[in-house]
């Protein structure tokens, strides 16, 4: 989450000192910041194996989901977990000097679980 935060103190940086470039603004101005590439199923199962190596769950087995559940689960955002893109963070780093700091998203995966696991107990603790 820093390093997002650190490209939108860029972005301000920019917009402040009266950069209008079309390279970074308009049509261009769209960003993105990684450290590599992943599939969805590839984090999917890296959570997985994770809650399972803390007993969160019974299983690391993944279920697929059809179009209707995704959509059910979290909305059309979701739909976006069965696409096959790819993105690299040239832009950022050509137009604005922003470099990746932080860990990667797999990195994240024992913190990610941990805090999940957080907010779903107090949900808990609140409806008792």
């Amino acid at each position: 989450m820093h390093d997002l935060a650190r490209l939108f103190v860029l972005l301000v940086d920019a917009a402040v000192s009266s950069n209008n470039s079309a390279e970074v603004w308009g049509p261009r101005g769209y960003y993105f910041i990684s450290r590599g590439e992943h599939t969805w199923g590839q984090l999917s199962q890296k959570m997985a194996d994770y809650a399972l190596s803390k007993g969160y769950i019974e299983t690391k087995e993944l279920e697929d989901m059809d179009k209707k559940m995704a959509m059910d689960a979290a909305g059309f955002e979701a739909l976006s977990w069965g696409m096959n893109s790819r993105v690299r963070a040239n832009r950022a780093q050509e137009q604005l000097g922003f470099e990746v700091r932080e860990c990667t998203l797999e990195e994240e995966v024992p913190r990610i679980i941990e805090d999940e696991r957080k907010r779903l107990q107090k949900a808990d603790d609140e409806k008792e």
